[in-house]
């Protein structure tokens, strides 16, 4: 079980569709609904797998439903890179191999469209995430197309804005999205998704070191490959509202993780800092689209977790979000 985030909802907007409070499960952290699928598993090893499917999953969902959740976010379910890198666990999924498969660790093609079903069913919403930035180390794709990817080595400069799109992110072999070839191929692994899940929309990884307008392009291509609008939530991992705001302008997503409100808040009510770092991030709305919706969250996956921030000043900074 990872955590609870809600959703700030900004200007109403028809389309994409309204989301209220999105749950975010690691499926290998989250419950086991099959031994048949587990391969090597070792529960006392935090990097290790931990067995958790789809399975487990949907034998929990009457749970889930029961905190008054109405949205799914599951991390990556593709196929993946399944060997450490150093002392890296690759249970996350963010190494992916093959993004047209479902891992066999996580279940089956029907496992998905079982799941899916079930949340029709309860009238909640499915997000899927996607890494469209690079694929995991030794996969398949470094090996058969290593010309599908650029070689400009790791980012040392954060603050670089070439490095950021063009450099790989701790060592991840880093797709060339100017290569027309590498754009069919991620076009393609979308809408592979779109078929076997019918998700409600996508949350998208590491949105600020993708050029925006491959992600622009690859946002329209699945827009109009669906049946219905859908979600395009980004990670744009900045504490800079106006950096952010800039990329969604430039991109089309519908939603982004809101990084800025999440420093602010934290530095100010958690920290020593000054609570008008609050009332700044927020006067930057107006920099937004017109009706762009943003994801308010304490913790995730990829931040420590609030109460091991916030200390005795956690409620307070549960008050603040409610």
């Amino acid at each position: 079980m990872i955590g609870l985030l809600t959703l700030g909802l900004g200007l109403a907007h028809a389309s994409p569709p309204a989301l209220d409070s999105i749950y975010l499960v690691m499926v290998d952290r989250f419950h086991s609904g099959s031994s048949r699928n587990d391969g090597a598993v070792d529960l006392e090893d935090p990097s290790a797998f931990h067995g958790g499917d789809l399975a487990g999953l949907l034998k929990k969902l009457d749970t889930i439903e029961a905190l008054g959740v109405d949205t799914l976010w599951l991390t990556p379910i593709g196929s993946m890179r399944e060997q450490r890198i150093a002392e890296h666990g690759a249970f996350h999924g963010y190494w992916p191999d093959n993004n047209r498969k479902v891992s066999p660790r996580f279940g089956t093609a029907a496992d998905l469209q079982a799941l899916r079903e079930a949340l029709e069913a309860r009238g909640m919403k499915l997000i899927l995430d996607v890494v469209l930035n690079h694929v995991g180390p030794e996969t398949t794709l470094t090996q058969t197309q290593p010309d599908w990817f650029n070689t400009n080595g790791d980012i040392t400069d954060w603050s670089d804005p070439v490095q950021l799109r063009n450099n790989d992110v701790h060592g991840l072999p880093d797709l060339d999205h100017g290569n027309p070839a590498v754009v069919r191929h991620l076009i393609k692994d979308g809408q592979f998704w779109l078929r076997a899940a019918r998700p409600d929309g996508f949350r998208i990884d590491a949105v600020r070191h993708m050029e925006p307008a491959f992600l622009k392009d690859w946002i329209g291509k699945m827009s109009a490959s669906a049946a219905a609008p859908l979600v395009f939530a980004g990670e744009i991992y900045d504490g800079n509202a106006v950096a952010v705001a800039a990329e969604v302008a430039t991109t089309g997503l519908t939603h982004s993780f809101d990084f800025p409100l999440y420093y602010a808040l934290t530095e100010s009510i958690c920290g020593d800092g000054d609570l008008r770092k609050i009332a700044a991030v927020l006067t930057q709305d107006r920099r937004y689209p017109e009706g762009h919706q943003w994801i308010t969250f304490l913790d995730n996956h990829d931040t420590a977790r609030v109460q091991t921030v916030c200390g005795e000043h956690t409620q307070a900074a549960f008050t603040f979000m409610t």
